[in-house]
């Protein structure tokens, strides 16, 4: 994976992007493909610490962002709403053709009455 950092109003912190390198490598478990992160740092007037993420691979872009008064707590959140998205992802790429999931897989759990059943065990 690629990384470019970007850093407004702060100075440029060594040990705040190995964090984020590592947190964003641990994500690697969702990703299907390798892309390029850009991570962009910046400190608001009110001391608030903004951290943006934004990933793009062959299946997608994605983009979180946070606010905390901290960078580190940011880059935590970010992350996790990034992973997130992911995820969703690469569970619908997954399951796309799953026919339970199907319009007509769906249609089975009606019965008779056109009245929705659940728990009906029919596949189409």
């Amino acid at each position: 994976m690629k990384f470019k950092h970007t850093f407004k109003h702060i100075d440029v912190s060594e040990p705040l992007k190995s964090y984020v390198e590592e947190q964003l490598n641990n994500m690697n478990r969702f990703l299907l493909k390798d892309g390029q992160f850009q991570v962009f740092y910046s400190k608001g007037k009110h001391h608030d610490c903004c951290v943006e993420l934004t990933f793009s691979n062959g299946n997608g872009h994605f983009k979180a962002a946070a606010h905390d008064d901290s960078f580190y707590t940011a880059v935590d959140d970010a992350v996790f709403k990034m992973s997130k998205q992911c995820q969703k992802r690469k569970e619908r790429l997954q399951t796309h053709k799953d026919f339970a999931n199907s319009k007509e897989g769906k249609l089975g759990q009606f019965n008779d009455t056109l009245d929705f059943n659940p728990w009906s065990k029919k596949s189409g």
